[in-house]
């Protein structure tokens, strides 16, 4: 009595490495051999071999690309209230020796336009 075997089900692309993954990605992105090629010498589908090269592709993009300007990290809040804005006034007219005008222009340069009434 013979006993049938049934064929091992397996999915390569679980199974294939990170060095397998990238040599793959980079195939693809050559474009020496279709895809279809590609996908049927190591028995993956298209659409794995083309998630490996959008992956490599947005690397590549990633490292390329300018700069991004990284946004300050806020410090502390501030309340800005009637007496500190006195007390701000002060320390302009007594530290800084700061005149009448250049206080007015501080003021609209710090709040973006007339400074306020005081």
């Amino acid at each position: 009595m013979t006993i049938a075997t049934q064929p091992v089900s397996y999915n390569k692309a679980k199974q294939m490495n990170t060095t397998g993954r990238k040599q793959l990605a980079l195939a693809s992105i050559q474009k020496s051999r279709r895809l279809t090629e590609l996908a049927e010498e190591n028995k993956v589908s298209r659409k794995f071999i083309y998630q490996q090269q959008n992956k490599a592709l947005a690397a590549v993009n990633d490292a390329f690309a300018p700069p991004k300007k990284e946004q300050e990290k806020i410090l502390f809040y501030l309340p800005v209230t009637f007496s500190w804005l006195c007390q701000l006034i002060l320390c302009l007219v007594l530290n800084c020796r700061g005149s009448h005008r250049g206080i007015q222009k501080t003021l609209s340069d710090i709040f973006d336009g007339s400074p306020p009434i005081l």
